[in-house]
Order: C-alpha cells, then sequence, then structure tokens
C-alpha cells in the first residue's frame, strides 16, 4: 500500500553536504516506489556547505528559515577555529566541552519553533501522513517531528547516522560515564514517542535497544542512480597510459583524516609516484597545502582540490581508477561506516582502506569483496605497489551493488514497517 510520508532532514539539497546525499536519494527511493513523500528541510547554510547547482527542487519540499545561535554559528563559520581547538587543547578537554555545549544547547539548529510548525501545517493542507521520518543530526530534527507526531499521531521512523548521546570518537568516553548519562536525559525526551529506530550500524542499533529500549531496525544507506546527465570530468583526465588515478572524496580534518600521511609516504617512495597520480577533493583540503609544498617530489602527483558538487564528483569517481577511504585512527573508529563508501560502491571501482581499528566500512569491504583493507600505512604502501604491477585493477561486484541501491533498502524499510506495526494509519 502506498503512503503519504512526512520526511524531516536539516539537511537536504541543493546543500551539497553528504547528509543531505544521503536523504535526498532516500527521498527519491521513495517516491519512485510510488508513496507520497512531503520534506522539510532547512534552508541552506552557505558558510559550511556549497550548493549543488545540478538538484531540480521537487514541489514536494518545503524549504523553513532555522534560528541558528550565535555561538555555533561563530563556531562553523570557521573551520581554522575547529581546527586549532583540535591542535591546541587536550582531547579529553574538547570532549567535555562538546558535551557541555550539547547539554545546554542541542545541536542549536533551532528550527521547531512553533511559527515554524504553523507554517509547515499550512502548506501541508488536507495532507496527513501515514509514516514520520526524521534524521539525526542534529537532534533538534527528532524534536521538531515530535510535534508532528503530537498532532497526527502518525507511525514515526527516527533515523539515527551517529548516535547522539554516545559518541565513540570522543576519548575515553563509555555510555555508562556521567555526561552520557545526562545527554541520554535529554535525548530520551525527544524520543519518547519514536516507534522505530533506523539505524545506519550496529552500533547504533544495539546502543538505542539497550539504552533506550527502542525497536530498531539497521538500514544502509545505499546509493542511487540519477537521471541527471552527468557534467565532463575536469580534474582526472584519463591521459597517462601508464599510470593509474587513485581518488579520495571527502573533508580533509587536522588530527583526523588527514592526508598528511599519505603526502610522506608518496615522497619517501618513487614506486608510488611512478604508478599513481592520486586526488584528494573536498572540503578543508586547503589546510593542507603547506604541506604538499614543502615536499620534494609527492607535490608532482599529489593535488588537493577544494570541494566540488555531488554530480561532479561523481564524474571523477567514474574516471579513476581506485577510490581511497581514510579512516581515522581511533578505538572509536571501529564503530563507523563512513557515508562515502556507498557511492563507492556505486561507481563500482576497488576500494582501498586505510583502517586502523577494523571498522564496520571495513567489514563491509571484506564480506562483499569491494576492495582492499590495509592496517598501516606499510600494508597501504605494499598493496599499491601490489597493484601497481597487475595488468588491470577492476572488480565485478554487481550484485553487492545491488544490495546498497537505496530503492532495495527503503522498499525492505516500508515492508517492514507494515508487517511488525499495527500503529499505521491506513
Amino acid at each position: 500500500m502506498k503512503k503519504n510520508i512526512l520526511y524531516i532532514s536539516y539537511y537536504y539539497p541543493p546543500s551539497n553536504s553528504i547528509g543531505a546525499s544521503r536523504s535526498f536519494n532516500q527521498v527519491s527511493a521513495l517516491r519512485a516506489a510510488g508513496h507520497n513523500v512531503k520534506v522539510i528541510h532547512a534552508e541552506n547554510d552557505l558558510s559550511r556547505y556549497i550548493n549543488n547547482p545540478h538538484h531540480i527542487k521537487h514541489a514536494d519540499d518545503i524549504s523553513i528559515t532555522p534560528n541558528i545561535k550565535t555561538i555555533n554559528s561563530a563556531y562553523n563559520k570557521s573551520s581554522k577555529i575547529k581546527h586549532w581547538i583540535v591542535r591546541v587543547f587536550p582531547k579529553a578537554f574538547v570532549s567535555s566541552l562538546i558535551n557541555i555545549k550539547l547539554l545546554l544547547f542541542g545541536d542549536e539548529r533551532n528550527w521547531d519553533t512553533e511559527e515554524n510548525f504553523k507554517f509547515v501545517l499550512s502548506l501541508l493542507g488536507e495532507f496527513k501522513p501515514n509514516i514520520l521520518i526524521s534524521t539525526s543530526g542534529p537532534i533538534e530534527n527528532h524534536s521538531f517531528c515530535l510535534k508532528f507526531k503530537k498532532h497526527y499521531q502518525s507511525y514515526w521512523i527516527g533515523e539515527y547516522r551517529d548516535s547522539w548521546s554516545y559518541n565513540p570518537m570522543q576519548p575515553k568516553t563509555d555510555p555508562s560515564d556521567f555526561t552520557s548519562r545526562m545527554l541520554r536525559l535529554k535525548e530520551r525526551f525527544f524520543v519518547r514517542d519514536i516507534d522505530l529506530i533506523l539505524a545506519v550500524s550496529p552500533m547504533i542499533q544495539e546502543y538505542y535497544q539497550k539504552f533506550f529500549n527502542k525497536e530498531s531496525y539497521l538500514i544502509f544507506s545505499g546509493w542511487l542512480d540519477s537521471d541527471i546527465e552527468l557534467p565532463d570530468p575536469e580534474i582526472i583526465i584519463k591521459n597517462k597510459i601508464n599510470k593509474l588515478n587513485i581518488l579520495h572524496l571527502g573533508s580533509m580534518l587536522h588530527g583526523k583524516r588527514s592526508p598528511v600521511p599519505i603526502i610522506k609516504l608518496f615522497e619517501e617512495y618513487a614506486a608510488l609516484r611512478e604508478a599513481y597520480d592520486l586526488f584528494f577533493i573536498g572540503r578543508e583540503t586547503h589546510l593542507f597545502i603547506p604541506e604538499l609544498q614543502k615536499t620534494e617530489y609527492a607535490r608532482s602527483v599529489i593535488r588537493l582540490i577544494p570541494e566540488v558538487d555531488f554530480y561532479q564528483a561523481r564524474a571523477e569517481g567514474l574516471n579513476a581508477d581506485i577510490l581511497l577511504l581514510l579512516m581515522m585512527d581511533d578505538i572509536g573508529e571501529q564503530y563507523v561506516v563512513t557515508g562515502k563508501i556507498y557511492e563507492y560502491i556505486y561507481l563500482n571501482k576497488p576500494i582501498i582502506i586505510l583502517d586502523f581499528n577494523n571498522s564496520e566500512a571495513s567489514k563491509l569491504i571484506k564480506k562483499y569483496n569491494l576492495g582492499f583493507v590495509c592496517k598501516s600505512l606499510s600494508e597501504l604502501k605494499d598493496k599499491l605497489i601490489e597493484l601497481s604491477l597487475l595488468e588491470s585493477v577492476e572488480r565485478d561486484s554487481n550484485n553487492a551493488r545491488d544490495k546498497f541501491n537505496v530503492i532495495n533498502t527503503m522498499n525492505k524499510l516500508i515492508e517492514y514497517v507494515d508487517q511488525n506495526s499495527l500503529k499505521i494509519i491506513k
């Protein structure tokens, strides 16, 4: 049975963020299945994310204006401030600061106002949703959706791409420590009426089952085909017959997902420079240009390129030979399924992941034969040299690709809801 679905996501195109792309893919898949989907999203924050000029707005997409508070606005407008804090202060102090900020102010994406709620209701008119879907972060998506839950009494699915009250990436964190318990008290108020937690990783599924006693369903975010004609690649041009192109898509982060160790690897080993050209495309790549400029050799084969829109990135990816994933050297990373892995699966090129802690992303790559897992820089160097000696570097994983198609995953979600709940308004 086709559903009326109200989908609430702060991030949504034309924002170019990964969160926006994931929400858009899910909505597009639901619409392709014939469901009537209305989307509520925030106006784009141009201080953080570029716009995707190829996005075509749907008539059922409702944009509203959030009230971004001063503290968060100042913090987000300058990535230099964030990176300076990470470099200067002890990790434990930074973690405590983040938790206190969340406890007092939430994510400070304040759009769940009574004024915005009434505005959306006026636009929805006679539309009555069978299903509500809210994404997180920020947590304000769920608090905003709570208003619609009370109004419509519809079945509510709360998606979690990261756990909000417990962040395993923060040093020495534990679900039972004081700050986690305090954050859970705050979060419990927002999610108490959620009927189903949609979790993107086993850790998130287990966390909300154990500490919130919520039914939880594990879903892979997945990839989606597009009807939009891709632009021509502008960055990765296959004009060097004897060299392979490696592409890394995504943000570069000081002290986290940093390209510096890879730069040093290519500086040290001539075999890598002779075999590959390496492209980092994403936000904050400019922060590492001085590091690359200091090299004698690596700068001739490595390019650091600012963020491009989603469709341009896809065009570049289809021209690459190998796709690189960098995971943080942190024990908390073992729980992470990084969002870009699904776009990599769509591109159907071999994935090589540098992962020190056997993350959920590495488990997916191993389970579905999507590429190669390297647990150290030395392993990465050896694997790249090994691949460079092959006649071709390809993989055939069409069966695995289909498993991660968003249309398939969202259809299974709706089937699960139909089979396991009597709460949906027919």
